[in-house]
């Protein structure tokens, strides 16, 4: 039985429209009437296909048993004479979760802790000029930071996008598939440090939708 078929057990009957995926007809909606607003496919699938235009409801014949008959996926299943196939979290084998173990990491070496240090001291200067004003303006109306806090935290601003070598930041270059080295990319954005628990800031964050927001 297809999909056409149940629908016009239901009352609903249709009309050819088209030849479009192996015969489309249209007819009206379970769900929110109108003459037209159905579609619907026998031919695609295992028992074809139907979506409304109207609410966009959408799928295969198991689908429309289950929102129209508001039967379950295995009564939908039995009344099309189909095998019961039960995903595979209802069946028990589910595959167990591998264990997961936290990515050892180590600090930066002293080339980018130097490098880091040198574009938030950049950072910090021009959020402190005209272009940096705008920023500043979100920081203290839209965040409510006072002056002493903004710079206590040395949140600062990267005015334009950048692009660095990793050998400028000490680091091990990662070529891309043309054999040229990727660059670090800094985007305009604002940027704080970011405090290490057991020593000191070992580089810069950055938040680049707070800079869009306030238009740097």
């Amino acid at each position: 039985m297809t999909i056409l078929e149940l629908i016009q057990l239901d009352g609903f009957p249709s009309k050819k429209a088209g030849s479009t995926g192996g015969g489309e007809y249209a007819g009206p909606r379970p769900w929110c009437g109108g003459e037209d607003r159905s579609r619907v496919w026998p031919s695609q699938g295992e028992f074809g296909k139907y979506w409304c235009r109207g609410c966009g409801r959408s799928g295969d014949a198991i689908q429309y048993i289950r929102d129209h008959r508001r039967m379950t996926y295995q009564e939908a299943c039995l009344q099309l004479g189909r095998e019961v196939i039960l995903p595979s979290t209802l069946t028990g084998s589910r595959p167990a979760k591998p264990h997961w173990e936290p990515r050892v990491t180590a600090a930066p070496g002293d080339i980018w802790q130097a490098k880091a240090r040198k574009l938030v001291d950049e950072a910090v200067y021009h959020l402190w000029t005209p272009t940096g004003y705008p920023m500043l303006d979100f920081f203290s109306q839209r965040r409510g930071l006072i002056d002493a806090t903004i710079r206590g935290f040395s949140l600062g601003l990267i005015p334009l996008n950048r692009w660095e070598g990793a050998k400028a930041w000490g680091v091990d270059e990662v070529l891309k598939d043309n054999g040229e080295p990727k660059k670090y990319w800094f985007p305009r954005s604002a940027t704080w440090w970011w405090m290490s628990a057991t020593g000191p800031p070992p580089g810069p964050s950055q938040k680049r939708q707070a800079s869009l927001i306030a238009g740097a």
